[in-house]
């Protein structure tokens, strides 16, 4: 294992304590693409310490980018998804630790 490798599990290890996880909890991670072997880190790190589900949602910046790019007019741009409100809802109500890896 390199010293990056060894790094990276212990600042998954760390995330994970410093938000509080505990036994039985759900824990949202918002990640990156490019950011995939930390953010498994954090959830290998919060199942290890009792978390009932790891939910993870990816935003890919260049994703971004062409919604922004080829947006039509700029209420296009206020449009947010209703399961993403939901979803955050659901978290909150459930009293979930929340991340970014």
């Amino acid at each position: 294992m390199s010293r990056i490798e060894e790094w990276a599990g212990k600042l998954a290890e760390l995330a994970v304590f410093g938000a509080n996880v505990q036994p039985g909890q759900l824990v949202a991670v918002t990640s990156f693409i490019g950011k995939e072997d930390v953010t498994r880190r954090i959830a290998r790190a919060a199942y290890a310490r009792g978390a009932k589900y790891v939910d993870v949602l990816y935003f890919d910046q260049w994703l971004k980018r062409e919604r922004v790019a080829g947006a039509t007019d700029e209420s296009s741009l206020d449009y947010v998804p209703p399961w993403m409100s939901e979803r955050l809802l659901h978290l909150s109500d459930e009293r979930s630790r929340r991340m970014r890896a």
